[in-house]
């Protein structure tokens, strides 16, 4: 089974997975390439590709350069598939999103971070 689709958009729909082969395929980058330059294997980038696993964190800055996006924006949309993965993985109610947003305010508040202590 594939993973959770997030929202780009109002009207899209979209996994992490093909989210990433959009924008490989918009830079006219080949899957050979665009592992080869991320630090995965062809079959790798496949399966993510595919919605059957989701990169590491480190890869999400490689990624960015090569497929020429921002960092954020990619961020956006892998935490957003790992967050809903893991609720839905645990069949947890939107009260759970909801508190974890609470208490990420809360840390954000009190425990400000560093773009070099913040990984990918």
């Amino acid at each position: 089974m594939g993973l959770l689709c997030i929202a780009l958009n109002k009207n899209t729909m979209e996994s992490f997975g093909r989210f990433v082969r959009r924008l490989r395929k918009s830079q006219k980058c080949t899957q050979v390439r665009l592992a080869k330059e991320i630090g995965l294997s062809r079959f790798q980038l496949s399966q993510l590709e595919a919605d059957s696993v989701l990169p590491k964190e480190i890869n999400l800055m490689k990624m960015a350069a090569v497929l020429k996006t921002d960092l954020p924006a990619l961020k956006l949309q892998f935490f957003g598939e790992k967050v809903a993965q893991e609720l839905h993985r645990h069949n947890c109610t939107l009260e759970t999103l909801t508190l974890a947003r609470e208490k990420l305010i809360y840390l954000q508040t009190h425990h400000p971070t560093t773009p070099e202590s913040t990984p990918a």
